[in-house]
């Protein structure tokens, strides 16, 4: 997939990460949840720091809030 959007719930690092990755002309939304990563800072810095046009495989968990929504635990950037 690739990286189309970065960006930080409340527009600061230290809360939730939101990713919006592309293939085949469809996006699809991400989000990496503060408070379910842990103390993996090295996983937050990663995701937070993707650049637009990365080419990534993700890994993640599908959980229900008001839609099926994707939570990141693994991102490979090639």
């Amino acid at each position: 997939m690739t990286v189309k959007a970065v960006s930080y719930k409340n527009e600061q690092p230290g809360d939730d990460i939101y990713v919006t990755l592309t293939k085949d002309d469809t996006d699809v939304e991400f989000c990496l949840e503060y408070y379910l990563n842990g103390s993996d800072e090295e996983f937050y810095d990663l995701v937070g720091n993707l650049e637009e046009g990365a080419t990534v495989d993700v890994e993640c968990f599908l959980y229900w809030y008001e839609g099926a929504d994707g939570h990141l635990t693994a991102v490979v950037v090639k």
